[in-house]
């Protein structure tokens, strides 16, 4: 999208295309049983070190240990007989559970071993005591919580205080499911039904726990369409009871087939009647109105390698969800028929997002040139862009792109979670902007369930040496139980993008408005690449997290407790991601090259306190990033999202050929739906990445599995351009 001289704009592209080939060749070399003349790789170009060096920046020393973690080290060493020098404190910050009015040393411990096992517990400021039970905690909070706003969230509860019993405010209600009705509850229920008439629903439920994890594309959109259909009956019977109340009374209701929610425009007393019922489980204020994420590249995150191997995002749609319409006259968009009438028409913004997405103009190109643009508008309130989403599902999206944000705070609100039921319950990816703020990320950014954009600035360059953070990408981070949630999940080119607009004209602006597009873009790419990720956004999101080695600044990827990251896990490489699409790994077989998994979990297969295994090989030397990614719960009871509970707590940890834990490649938070890790292969042979369930306070889940393996030569080019990485 940024209009360069020819020297810059070819020089970069002609030594990509000799890095790939010299990576091809590589690859070759590096595989195991292949003869080479060199033995175990030897790269012509570069020697490797000896001794191994690691190229990964020196770790920063840490500061000395609280006294609560000093307390929890001697209290899990002695209740069990675990010698206090293999036990490593991993996680050592204060939080806060509001509600009970009590603070915490929020600890992870780490036991070194082999077998070692990790250790998450809470250590009472006041008291000193040691809490191991931290669902037990999260539950006390929540009703505590419960006790002292009841259903509303807190914002509408103190606007409430302020309005005369006859005052209205917009609000969105969320219906609470009965025991054993949850969303994913009910997703097993309709994946049962549709087992019984679809046998190869039957085969695809045994391999990857998904009915419309098909071959067959046309059977896949018919098995997709079945299984709304069923969820969407569902919903529907579980909102009546409470709608049909309003409607009696006179009251005005918009609800959203197959979402347990509704929004209206209600009188304080009629707000506090419904908060007095049991299967009301959330009250929201939504009466915050949309910014677009702009203030005022596509060489830079390599995109240009993966259409030279075919791969354009042809076939693929995405959805401009936006508080107005993509110019239909655009001639540089392939434009689907249908689109959603915003109220305020067509819009320059709107369609220079989608050309950011997926222009093919010759000089101002996309990310994905050959994907479909639908133009899914809104009106720029909260109620009509969930509206809106949902009509981008219904009509078929594969990916969704939200340029905009709301409440620009710290505190998740109905939009976030919104934006996270539809995402799981449809499958498919949600890609948004983290706003423009400078500081707080702002709604739907702080939702689990999407991919978060922040903008860096390329100065015009495709050298990535030079490249920074735009000043004004908001990265603050979300509140959460345990302090350590982290948006935005990765950056992309934001500042001063030239992009076709209205009438064919391109202007440049800056904005995470523009860097989420390219985002949504790759997603398309992967897809196209390899169409089981239409269905596997949880692999998706995990392998643009584990391929964005574009470092911006601080630390090369995601690392707990260094306070609020800037680029999260870096800038996105649409190379890198591609080669990590190609091949889906086998459950049983290692990866020799970049690959990624998709796996069911429940708490029948993976219990609590259990390890989940994939194997790949690397030899020495070679650069690895690995994350997984999963759903939050994205529903009620049992998630007081307003205080933004995660249902299901994963850790990411990787052994060595020997069996040993390699040193800091582990990834232990507490309140992400993500881990990753990166480190150098200290050793040549066949590693393990462990996936260890910590806690599961629901049953099912889904799972993705990036991992990247990067060598010389390709290594080497990085080498170039990449920060902190010497």
């Amino acid at each position: 999208m940024h209009n360069r001289s020819f020297a810059n704009k070819v020089l970069p592209i002609i030594l990509l295309l000799v890095v790939a080939v010299l990576v091809d060749i590589t690859l070759s070399w590096t595989r195991p049983g292949i003869a080479s003349g060199l033995g175990v790789f030897q790269s012509p170009l570069v020697s490797p070190p000896s001794p191994f060096n690691s190229p990964l920046p020196a770790p920063i020393s840490p500061p000395l240990p609280s006294e609560a973690a000093q307390k929890a080290l001697t209290y899990i060493a002695q209740y069990e007989g675990i010698p206090t020098e293999v036990l490593v404190i991993v996680a050592d910050v204060p939080t806060e559970y509001p509600a009970l009015g009590q603070r915490f040393q929020v600890v992870t411990l780490m036991d070194n071993r082999p077998e070692g096992q990790v250790y998450k517990l809470l250590v009472d400021l006041s008291g000193g005591r040691v809490e191991e039970d931290i669902s037990a905690l999260l539950a006390a909070e929540a009703e505590a919580r419960q006790a002292r706003y009841g259903n509303l969230e807190p914002a509408l509860s103190e606007r409430l205080q302020t309005l005369r019993d006859d005052d209205v405010v917009p609000v969105a209600v969320w219906v609470a499911a009965q025991p054993g009705r949850t969303l994913a509850e009910q997703q097993e229920i309709a994946f049962a039904a549709l087992a019984t008439k679809h046998p190869a629903v039957r085969a695809a439920l045994e391999r990857s726990g998904k009915p419309m994890d098909v071959d067959d594309p046309e059977l896949a959109q018919r098995i997709e369409a079945e299984y709304v259909a069923l969820l969407t009956a569902e919903m529907q019977v579980r909102v009546a009871p409470v709608v049909g109340e309003l409607e009696r009374r006179g009251f005005t209701v918009t609800t959203y087939d197959g979402m347990p929610s509704f929004t209206a425009v209600l009188p304080k007393w009629m707000i506090v009647r419904l908060s007095q019922r049991d299967d009301v489980g959330a009250i929201y204020l939504i009466e915050a109105e949309e910014q677009p994420a702009l203030d005022s590249a596509v060489p830079t995150s390599l995109a240009p390698t993966v259409w030279d191997r075919g791969y354009d995002g042809s076939g693929v749609t995405i959805a401009i969800l936006e508080h107005g319409n993509v110019d239909p006259n655009n001639n540089f968009l392939n434009l689907s028929p249908n689109s959603r009438a915003a109220d305020n028409g067509v819009q320059d913004h709107t369609t220079r997002v989608a050309s950011d997405a997926a222009s093919f103009h010759d000089t101002y190109k996309g990310i994905a040139p050959g994907a479909t643009i639908l133009s899914a508008g809104e009106n720029g309130q909260q109620d009509d862009v969930v509206a809106a989403l949902q009509w981008a599902l219904d009509q078929g999206a594969n990916v969704v792109n939200f340029s905009a944000v709301f409440e620009e705070d710290n505190d998740m609100h109905w939009l976030d979670r919104s934006f996270d039921y539809w995402a799981r319950t449809r499958f498919k990816a949600v890609v948004v902007a983290a706003g423009n703020s400078g500081g707080s990320i702002g709604s739907p950014g702080k939702g689990w369930n999407v991919i978060t954009v922040g903008a860096s600035d390329d100065n015009n360059t495709v050298s990535w040496v030079d490249d920074q953070m735009w000043a004004s990408s908001a990265y603050i981070n979300p509140v959460s139980p345990h302090n350590n949630r982290e948006k935005p999940e990765v950056v992309a080119v934001g500042a001063n993008v030239t992009a076709v607009g209205v009438n064919n004209v391109p202007r440049t602006r800056s904005g995470t408005s523009h860097a989420t597009p390219q985002v949504s873009g790759l997603a398309a790419l992967l897809i196209n690449r390899d169409s089981d990720l239409n269905h596997w956004p949880e692999a998706t999101r995990a392998i643009i997290m584990a391929s964005a080695t574009h470092n911006i600044e601080g630390p090369s990827i995601i690392v707990r407790n260094q306070g609020d990251l800037r680029d999260g896990a870096g800038a996105i490489n649409a190379d890198l991601a591609d080669r990590v699409a190609q091949h889906r790994g086998s459950i049983t077989g290692p990866c020799y090259v970049s690959c990624w998994w998709g796996e069911s979990i429940t708490n029948s297969n993976f219990p609590v306190g259990t390890d989940l295994e994939r194997i790949f090989y690397a030899t020495q030397g070679d650069l690895i990033r690995t994350a997984i990614a999963w759903w939050s719960h994205a529903d009620t009871p049992g998630n007081n999202y307003s205080f933004g509970q995660l249902d299901t707590d994963l850790d990411l940890r990787v052994r060595d050929p020997d069996g040993q834990y390699v040193l800091g490649a582990s990834s232990l938070s507490f309140d992400n739906n993500y881990e990753m890790v990166q480190f150098s292969a200290p050793q040549t042979g066949q590693y393990r990445i462990v996936v260890h369930k910590n806690r599961a306070d629901e049953y099912s889940n889904y799972l993705g599995i990036a991992f990247v393996r990067i060598h010389l030569p390709y290594r080497s080019y990085l080498l170039l351009v990449m920060r902190n990485y010497p």
